[in-house]
């Protein structure tokens, strides 16, 4: 049971630092990187029933983090600088829903998701759908079925006024443009 009180006193350990607010970049993508393994091997038990051990995800974890740290060693970092207006969720008019979807694709297995969050024009939450998809190509068609969701969604839920918003051009493009040019 070592490592996993190992891997238990690292996370502990970040989240003191956290709240001390004593993290470094560094950490804070070390932190990225064991979530993202957990995600990863969640997905693994969950999709393709893999028994995961606390080794398996600490392994991970440590190449992970090591390919990162060595990237960083030969990557030059720019300052660049980031224009931080209009990144913030933006809420609908007063009585309208929106249904924000996004679509993730995995090439491996053909297989992805979609997520849906339905919030009014307060910003309250008043709803989230996740849906597994199997037997997808791209990413296109995860988003393209992420939006094809939320349209039924909305339906399901008698909603009278819905904006929708994704992050995909093309697909924007595809339904308000009438540009079929999509996978």
């Amino acid at each position: 049971m070592g490592n996993t009180d190992n891997l238990m006193n690292w996370f502990c350990d970040w989240f003191d630092k956290l709240n001390a607010r004593q993290v470094q970049e560094e950490v804070l993508f070390k932190i990225t990187i064991v979530v993202w393994c957990i995600w990863f091997f969640r997905c693994e038990k969950a999709f393709n029933n893999i028994q995961v051990t606390p080794e398996m995800i600490t392994h991970k974890c440590r190449k992970e983090i090591s390919e990162f740290e060595a990237k960083q060693v030969s990557t030059p970092r720019a300052n660049l600088s980031i224009s931080r207006t209009n990144l913030h969720w933006s809420p609908p008019s007063r009585d309208t829903f929106k249904i924000n979807c996004d679509g993730s694709f995995q090439h491996i297995n053909k297989t992805g998701g979609v997520g849906l969050i339905i919030c009014d024009f307060a910003g309250t939450h008043r709803g989230s759908k996740c849906i597994y998809l199997n037997h997808i190509w791209s990413a296109e068609q995860a988003k393209s079925r992420g939006l094809w969701e939320a349209v039924h969604w909305a339906k399901e839920q008698k909603l009278e006024k819905v904006v929708f918003e994704l992050d995909s051009k093309i697909v924007v493009d595809a339904v308000n443009n009438e540009v079929f040019n999509i996978d």
